[in-house]
C-alpha cells in the first residue's frame, strides 16, 4: 500500500509502477480525485478508481461513474462498507484479466500454427516481432540470437522505431537485462520506477519485458518487447501467454 498527501505524489506513483487500486479523495485543491482518476485510466485502462467526498451530490457521482471510476463513496463511510467495495473491485478486475489473458492465449496458438508454414528465417522473425508487438501493445520489439563462437547476442530482427540509447541499448542486447536472461534462462520484466536510467524530464514512460528462446535445453536467443509512453506496464501474467508463443518461435528457428 502506497499513500501520499500531494495529488502530484500521486501522479508520479501512477506513471512509476503498476497500480491496481487507487483510493481518493475527490476534492484536493489544485487537482481534483477527478484528475487522479483520468491520468490512472490512461496510464492503465484497467485499474480500479474508488472516489470519496464529504460533501455529495447527485452531479458529481453520475458525472466520475461516467468517466470510468468503480465507485464513489460518501463519508462518513465504514471501515465495512469501504473492504466490501475494495474487494467488488478487485473481484471485477480480476475477472477482466483473466478474459483478457484468455484472448491473448486463443490469439498466440493461432499465431503459432501460422508460423508452421514459414521456412525462412528472416520472413519468421518478422512475423513474430510484428505478431507480438500487436498483442501486446509494445512499440518495439527485437530478436537476438546467440553467436555459439563468443555467446554474445547478435540482432537478427527488429520492429519499430527507436533513437534512443536506453532503448536501442535494450534491443541490440548490450543492456544489463537480455544480458542477465540470457545467463540464468529466465524471463525478466523491467518496469518504470525499477530503472536507473529513468528521467521524467527527458524520457517518456518505459516497461521493458525480455524473454529466453530456449531449444533442446539451452538459449538460443531473446525476444525483447519494449512499451513506451502511457501504456499499462507489463505484468508477470503476461509471462504466461508469452511463453507459448516463445517456445514455438524457438523451435521454428531451431
Amino acid at each position: 500500500v502506497l499513500t501520499t498527501n500531494l495529488p502530484q505524489e500521486a501522479l508520479r506513483i501512477l506513471k512509476n509502477q503498476p497500480v491496481d487500486l487507487v483510493l481518493s479523495d475527490l476534492i484536493m485543491g489544485d487537482k481534483s480525485g477527478v484528475d487522479i482518476l483520468k491520468s490512472a485510466l490512461e496510464i492503465s485502462p484497467d485499474i480500479i478508481v474508488i472516489l470519496m467526498t464529504g460533501q455529495p451530490a447527485i452531479e458529481n457521482a453520475i458525472s466520475v461513474l461516467k468517466m470510468g471510476a468503480y465507485d464513489y463513496l460518501i463519508k462518513p463511510f465504514t471501515l465495512e462498507s469501504l473492504r466490501a467495495t475494495i474487494r467488488r473491485g478487485l473481484e471485477k478486475q480480476n475477472l477482466y484479466r483473466e478474459n483478457i489473458n484468455l484472448k491473448e492465449t486463443v490469439s498466440l496458438c493461432k499465431i503459432s500454427e501460422a508460423m508452421g508454414s514459414t521456412i525462412h528465417l528472416k520472413s519468421l522473425l518478422q512475423l513474430i516481432l510484428e505478431t507480438l508487438s500487436m498483442e501486446f501493445d509494445a512499440s518495439l520489439s527485437s530478436i537476438l540470437l546467440v553467436e555459439d563462437k563468443n555467446k554474445s547476442l547478435v540482432l537478427k530482427a527488429y520492429y519499430g522505431m527507436s533513437t534512443h540509447p536506453v532503448e536501442l541499448s535494450f534491443l541490440h542486447g548490450e543492456h544489463p537485462v537480455p544480458q542477465w536472461v540470457v545467463k540464468n534462462a529466465k524471463p525478466k520484466i523491467l518496469n518504470p520506477g525499477e530503472q536507473d536510467q529513468q528521467s521524467e524530464k527527458d524520457k517518456p514512460t518505459r516497461s521493458f519485458i525480455s524473454y529466453p528462446l530456449m531449444a533442446k535445453g539451452r538459449v538460443i536467443g531473446v525476444l525483447n518487447l519494449v512499451r513506451v509512453g502511457n501504456y499499462s506496464s507489463f505484468s508477470p501474467g503476461q509471462i504466461n501467454s508469452l511463453s507459448i508463443i516463445a517456445s514455438k518461435a524457438s523451435s521454428a528457428i531451431e
